[in-house]
């Protein structure tokens, strides 16, 4: 069994002197009850190195172990560590998150309808280079409400807007119930808007629902597909919030 002893250098009122440290022993377990410190301020390169040759699966140069919730490391740079790879973010896998160069937008609001018959509108969702996505919402002194959703060009070109799975839940109107309306290739002009049809409820105590998703483009067929959009839309009976929510995906 190989034996490292150390010694620590002390400077003492001027004076040199050497404290023994307690042995180092490899091939076995150390047990330290205090803090153990390497200083190497003249080394041009690491100022400890641990390697570890066996080609065994298992096999790595350093473990930390730590009591629970407690860190494993503590560092005090803000620096990139070149290839120190990370498997989870917020214990989140990389499938979880855009890929490539794409990149996501989300945003919820609530907006606060007065019951006068008036239309209600706010923007839910700005898509840089492409336009706004608008939400709606009317209530009515009876205790209806109507909401819809519309998004709106504003890119400078005509755009191609398929919406698909536009979703109504009308409690009032089962007609309407399930309804996807969808409308594919649909080409909106600079400053046109796209428009969903009304979801309306009349009933105490129902809630009326939109869901809406658009594929956005320049121009006809997937191929030119560049964002996308997941909106959904809120509003009860006799509420004066009308809550709206969506998310959107653009590509390089």
């Amino acid at each position: 069994m190989a034996v490292a002893v150390l010694a620590v250098f002390l400077a003492v009122g001027g004076r040199s002197a050497y404290a023994a440290a307690n042995s180092f022993l490899l091939n076995t377990t150390n047990t330290s009850t205090a803090q153990t410190t390497l200083n190497g301020s003249a080394v041009h390169g690491p100022a400890l190195q641990l390697s570890n040759t066996s080609s065994n699966t298992a096999a790595t140069a350093l473990a930390l172990k730590v009591s629970s919730g407690n860190p494993p490391l503590t560092v005090n740079s803000t620096k990139k560590v070149a290839k120190l790879n990370a498997d989870k973010l917020d214990g989140i896998d990389s499938s979880g998150f855009v890929q490539g160069a794409e990149h996501a937008l989300a945003n919820r609001v609530v907006l606060t309808v007065p019951d006068d018959g008036s239309n209600n509108q706010t923007a839910v969702l700005n898509v840089p280079g492409f336009g706004v996505l608008n939400a709606i919402c009317t209530a009515f002194d009876t205790g209806s409400a109507e909401i819809r959703y519309a998004f709106a060009n504003s890119s400078g070109q005509a755009l191609d807007v398929d919406r698909v799975n536009t979703y109504f839940a009308d409690p009032d109107d089962t007609s309407k119930n399930g309804l996807f309306q969808n409308m594919s290739e649909h080409v909106i002009t600079n400053g046109g808007s796209d428009f969903t049809d009304l979801s309306f409820v009349v009933s105490p105590g129902r809630t009326t629902y939109i869901q809406a998703d658009y594929q956005i483009g320049t121009g006809t067929g997937s191929s030119s597909r560049l964002a996308t959009i997941h909106a959904t839309l809120t509003m009860a009976q006799g509420s004066t919030s009308c809550v709206g929510s969506a998310q959107a995906i653009m590509m390089p």
